[in-house]
């Protein structure tokens, strides 16, 4: 059965990881780049970093990775679109009409064909 939004889903989560892997490629720039850091969160002015504020930067770049990533998604090719496999083991069909039609048309063939293997027998068993 079709479900909507499973493609839209796994397309989330893709992006978070690829955000993730951003952010933590900005900290480790922004690392070595301990005075500007300082200058940039110290709040108190006490020469060290402390839990808030750290949370304070590690939110900052998070906005920042995110914001990049908005202007990326925005100048990007229109009618790109990324498929993956469903996660969970359900069937993968990549079609250009909607499930319920799909399913429609194989229901009518399956009779159809049905039909002819049981007139096909019968005519068989009357020759006999």
């Amino acid at each position: 059965m079709h479900q909507p939004g499973w493609l839209s889903g796994a397309i989330h989560v893709a992006i978070i990881a690829i955000e993730v892997e951003a952010l933590v490629q900005l900290l480790l720039i922004c690392l070595p780049l301990c005075q500007h850091l300082h200058q940039r969160f110290d709040l108190d002015r006490d020469g060290r970093i402390s839990l808030k504020e750290w949370e304070l930067a590690r939110l900052q770049a998070q906005r920042e990775v995110r914001a990049r990533h908005a202007e990326a998604r925005s100048h990007s090719v229109e009618g790109v679109h990324i498929l993956r496999k469903p996660g969970d083991g359900r069937l993968f069909l990549l079609a250009n009409e909607l499930p319920d039609k799909i399913g429609s048309r194989y229901r009518f063939w399956s009779w159809t064909h049905l039909v002819i293997f049981l007139g096909a027998g019968s005519a068989g068993l009357i020759m006999l």
